[in-house]
């Protein structure tokens, strides 16, 4: 099956979306949408460089970000979504998960926290059910929580990304139910 020219155009809103969220906020890396060689009817939104897959540079850290979405009725619609946010290159904090492949093998959505206990030793490897992460908590949160920093003050970020989640629930909830 050949790449779709159509999911391609109709991503095209959603990744420069992303970007402008990413870029005003907390990283000058780019984003972009490329077919998946082993299914073209899937379409990844990552970060490349020299074509290889490269975390979003952060002030403080690096976040592995990918969503997988295809043509759902002519529209692109998110199937699988993976954020990561890493302090080093060996420590990775919490990891969303977001998968409507998965059957009732575990939550479609949700939160790893690499973190353990004497009573629970392999607590990052529980799947927390959670309820959709959108990008704009997901960049608050690395703001609020792990002092990233951001390009906007603070007062301005939050309405910034308020606005955003207001017109992404008014416009865009096909793409990420």
């Amino acid at each position: 099956m050949p790449p779709s020219p159509d999911l391609f155009r109709a991503a095209r809103p959603h990744v420069d979306n992303l970007n402008r969220l990413f870029n005003l906020t907390i990283s000058q890396s780019r984003l972009d949408s490329t077919t998946l060689s082993s299914n073209p009817a899937f379409h990844e939104i990552t970060r490349r460089v020299a074509g290889e897959i490269r975390p979003l540079d952060l002030s403080r850290g690096v976040l592995d970000f990918s969503q997988i979405i295809t043509d759902l009725h002519g529209k692109p619609h998110v199937v699988k979504a993976e954020y990561i946010y890493w302090l080093d290159d060996a420590h990775w904090v919490f990891r969303y998960e977001y998968d409507t492949t998965v059957g009732d093998a575990k939550p479609h959505s949700h939160l790893h926290v690499n973190a353990s206990s004497s009573r629970v030793p392999d607590l990052h490897n529980i799947h927390f059910p959670a309820g959709r992460l959108s990008v704009e908590h997901l960049i608050h949160h690395l703001v609020s929580e792990y002092d990233v920093k951001c390009e906007l003050p603070r007062a301005e970020m939050t309405e910034f990304l308020a606005n955003s989640y207001r017109s992404w629930q008014r416009t865009d909830q096909h793409l990420f139910p």
